[in-house]
């Protein structure tokens, strides 16, 4: 389990990519987007558009809904006497088909949205500098009176000069799904190319992404097909991929409500963003009226949960901005936060509470119903809370010591690992893993490597393992002496790592080749 240490360490300079389910009310419904804008020390990868709307055409009808407020099952608008709550998280969307054929053109899709570099430049800036490469990727449902034989539909990112053209290369698009007979959830998946020029777009929506009928095609009168959330885009490589489940009025109290938040939401649907999940709670104002005895039951019951699904998976807690409720005084939300953080492990607290003055604000004019940003705090309150989590990740990750070292120093740190690495009787090694599992091992050169600018390059790659010891994904790797003392631990993967492999999986007694492999010594 990691500690609170290792999990901001894990949101400034993640070793795998990691996907943020954020629950909160209704303050923070828009922090996340403010997050992914100012919390400038956390790695944002991905996120969804900020909204998406849904389009119609001859083909199909499509609309937007939403879970409602509250913990009473959600009808389903599509399918007469379902409900949608064990599978939808806080939004989803329905298309019914009308037998019409689609037309050809961008007319033919059925929900749209785009995550911009304006709005979102620290996750552009990661598309940048990762290469280009990256996904979009979205939750449909599988259901029995879906699309049966009909031409399906796709998941398609459009670059911004092809809104009104065919469904065509430079167009990306998933594989048509033609048959969502069975039950339960999918995923589609686009695939941005390494190289893609994300820097080009820095102005503008690029590329857009929809939900589109199959062009040309049509699926029989009456079915449906239905995506839950909202589609995400993420960069190649390690990252923080954000996701949001607020929702307004909720509390934590609710995502213990089987109405709502069945279990099986966290294993069928969170599951799907990833392997690498870490929970993250700005609830707590609307459990005001509980005492912080109740609310720490309710947050360490919602954790327990999590865990008892996803063990050991990482949380974080910010504490929240002051509210009239309390004024100065101390809430009984964030009261039960520090009470169960101070005996649950993997728990991360942001402590904003006592960083914001209730009277301070409200004398700004920044809160004028006594809870919510008004425009101008929009403008500007909740922005420096964004920046103020950013602080406390950073301040959390380095113990409040914002040290730069000079490069010469940082040499020092290079030139003893080389020490260390090269200290046994003969050359040291490196270790690839999955995980725990050793795929591959390498053996270094001696001297092990060369230092320049505070940056170790490992001498002589690329070098190749001729067999694999086991299968795997390699995401990282122990650079040990040869007396097997671990010196390092690296990240491993075929982008952003530190170790970079020809391909990312393996098979147990194929070849693997390493390109380069480098160490780079703290700033």
């Amino acid at each position: 389990m990691l500690t609170p240490t290792q999990i901001a360490r894990e949101l400034i300079h993640p070793s795998r990519q990691w996907h943020v389910v954020h629950i909160a009310g209704s303050r923070g419904v828009a922090l996340g987007r403010e997050l992914c804008q100012r919390a400038y020390p956390i790695a944002w990868s991905g996120i969804g558009p900020i909204s998406m709307n849904a389009a119609q055409s001859a083909a199909v009808t499509a609309t937007n809904y939403g879970v409602s407020a509250g913990t009473a099952p959600t009808a389903n608008a599509l399918i007469t006497g379902e409900t949608v709550n064990d599978w939808a998280v806080c939004g989803y969307g329905g298309a019914t088909f009308t037998g019409e054929a689609a037309p050809t053109t961008a007319a033919a899709q059925m929900l749209y949205g785009a995550v911009s570099a304006v709005t979102f430049p620290l996750v552009h800036e990661r598309l940048i500098r990762g290469g280009g490469a990256a996904k979009w990727r979205a939750i449909y449902r599988k259901h029995p009176t879906g699309i049966v034989g009909g031409s399906g539909v796709r998941l398609v990112a459009w670059t911004p000069d092809k809104y009104n053209t065919p469904l065509v290369a430079p167009s990306y698009a998933s594989d048509a799904i033609t048959d969502t007979t069975g039950t339960g959830l999918g995923i589609a998946e686009v695939a941005i190319p390494d190289g893609f020029d994300w820097g080009a777009f820095a102005a503008i929506s690029a590329p857009a992404i929809t939900w589109m009928c199959e062009p040309g095609g049509a699926n029989p009168e009456g079915t449906i097909f239905q995506w839950s959330d909202m589609p995400w885009l993420e960069a190649a490589g390690n990252g923080i991929v954000f996701h949001s489940h607020a929702l307004n009025g909720a509390r934590w109290s609710w995502w213990l409500d089987d109405d709502l938040n069945p279990t099986s939401k966290l294993t069928d649907h969170d599951g799907l963003y990833g392997e690498n999940l870490i929970y993250w709670s700005s609830a707590g104002v609307n459990s005001a009226g509980d005492s912080a005895e109740v609310n720490a039951a309710h947050l360490a019951a919602v954790i327990a949960r999590t865990r008892a699904v996803n063990p050991d998976v990482p949380w974080v807690i910010d504490t929240s901005y002051r509210s009239s409720i309390n004024g100065e005084e101390d809430a009984t939300w964030r009261q039960g936060i520090l009470a169960v953080a101070a005996v649950t492990g993997g728990v991360l607290v942001l402590d904003t509470y006592p960083r914001r003055s209730w009277e301070c604000m409200n004398a700004r004019g920044w809160i004028l119903d006594g809870i919510h940003y008004n425009g101008t705090g929009d403008l500007a309150g909740r922005k420096d809370y964004a920046g103020l989590i950013g602080a406390l990740v950073l301040a959390a990750a380095t113990g409040g010591a914002h040290v730069i070292h000079a490069d010469d120093l940082r040499n020092d740190y290079c030139d003893a690992v080389i020490a260390r690495i090269d200290g046994g009787d003969v050359a040291g090694k490196l270790v690839l893993r999955d995980g725990t599992t050793v795929v591959a091992t390498i053996t270094l050169d001696d001297p092990c490597g060369t230092v320049t600018g505070g940056v170790l390059t490992f001498a002589g790659f690329p070098k190749t393992d001729l067999a694999c010891d086991n299968a795997g994904t390699p995401d990282n790797a122990l650079v040990m002496d040869s007396d097997d003392n671990v010196v390092l631990t690296l990240t491993a993967g075929i982008l952003g790592t530190e170790v970079l492999l020809a391909k990312a999986t393996y098979a147990a007694g194929e070849p693997l080749k390493i390109s380069s492999a480098t160490y780079t010594a703290p700033v």
